[in-house]
């Protein structure tokens, strides 16, 4: 069995080269390629003959995709999310994962970390890009593989590509705004663009893809509806409130900062998990900030919010956390009013994205609730 430790110190490892290259990859890459455009999952599949649901044909990331049944053994890489797995235990669809490397140790979804943490990882040896090698996927003859982005199937980091995996009649998915994320070539301005733009939309977009391509999408929508439900609950009690400026910052990936600072999230759906709470990112749409920021950059930022992250609720003492940062920035209105909140997947891709919303929302403005 795969030690818990090992796969914590992995994702935060993993993490730093997602954000690192976060601000490189959506602007590189070829333009030139001939690959589709991502769709979004209504546009991206047809129905089979006689109205039957299969086979099911999915566009993604210039990927064609074509499902005869659904999914009966589903391997989940790392790649720094959790959205993945947590998308399918919300559709009810545990029973069909062969192995799952991903992990986070805490969730803003309920019983959720218990839930991810049970997922079986047996066997599992990571590899130096700490995810799942390619022998290892192949070797467990899965029917499809999710990764979070389109770096999970680069060979040069020892992974199976979607090439090798298709040879092997094996369908793979990549997060639909993670397109051009660690795509090699082919990577198309609509790509860049969802990369750039990833909002919390997409977590619900991709709840629905993942509903047609196992046949659940009954299931699929009414949670699709529940989470919206939440979203317009609090756009209704914050609407005409004053936003509010909003940071997030993990004390516990200062690795991914040069001068040592908390890791500074921002861009896509950093900022729309924010905006949707009623407030305004400190730092908007700047992907790649955390590698390089400077504590004077952090003492003059606007924060009325502090979102302190926390992937392993168990790491840290949450509130001494807090109060450094507090310390080391005295100017920020946060700071004086010691305001702040703990998320942890809430700020990521997947249903928790909704529930972070929450969160800062009921932070940013609590006399609204």
């Amino acid at each position: 069995m795969l030690r818990k430790n090992v796969r914590r110190s992995a994702l935060a490892v993993a993490a730093t080269g997602l954000v690192v290259m976060l601000g490189l990859t959506a602007c590189g890459g070829d333009d030139n390629g001939g690959a589709s455009n991502a769709t979004g999952p209504n546009s991206s599949a047809g129905e089979g003959q006689n109205g039957d649901h299969y086979p099911l044909m999915i566009d993604n990331c210039g990927y064609q995709m074509t499902f005869d049944k659904a999914p009966e053994k589903v391997v989940i890489m790392q790649g720094a999310s959790v959205g993945e797995a947590e998308t399918l235990i919300e559709l009810g669809l545990e029973d069909r994962i062969e192995v799952s490397a991903q992990q986070y140790g805490a969730s803003d979804i309920p019983g959720m970390a218990e839930k991810v943490d049970s997922l079986p990882d047996d066997g599992l040896n990571l590899n130096d890009a700490m995810d799942i090698p390619a022998e290892q996927v192949l070797s467990r003859q899965p029917d499809l593989v999710l990764s979070t982005y389109s770096g999970g199937f680069d060979e040069k980091q020892g992974f199976a590509s979607r090439e090798t995996l298709e040879n092997a009649g094996i369908n793979s998915i990549v997060t639909p705004p993670n397109c051009s994320y660690g795509k090699t070539a082919n990577i198309t301005p609509q790509e860049k663009e969802a990369f750039t733009n990833g909002s919390v939309q997409d977590s619900l977009d991709y709840i629905s893809l993942i509903g047609q391509i196992f046949d659940v999408e009954d299931k699929a929508d009414q949670l699709i509806n529940d989470l919206q439900g939440k979203l317009d609950a609090v756009q209704t009690a914050v609407q005409g409130k004053e936003p509010q400026k909003v940071l997030i910052a993990f004390p516990s990936m200062a690795a991914m900062n040069s001068n040592g600072l908390p890791a500074v999230f921002s861009g896509g759906i950093y900022d729309s998990v924010i905006t949707e709470a009623g407030g305004t990112p400190s730092f908007p749409g700047e992907p790649g900030l955390t590698a390089t920021l400077s504590p004077e950059q952090m003492q003059a930022a606007d924060v009325d919010l502090l979102v302190v992250g926390s992937w392993n609720s168990g790491d840290m003492d949450i509130d001494a956390e807090a109060q450094k940062i507090f310390d080391a920035n005295p100017g920020w209105e946060a700071s004086k009013s010691k305001n702040y909140v703990v998320a942890s997947d809430g700020v990521y891709y997947g249903p928790a994205s909704v529930y972070g919303v929450e969160k800062i929302a009921h932070a940013a403005h609590p006399d609204a609730f």
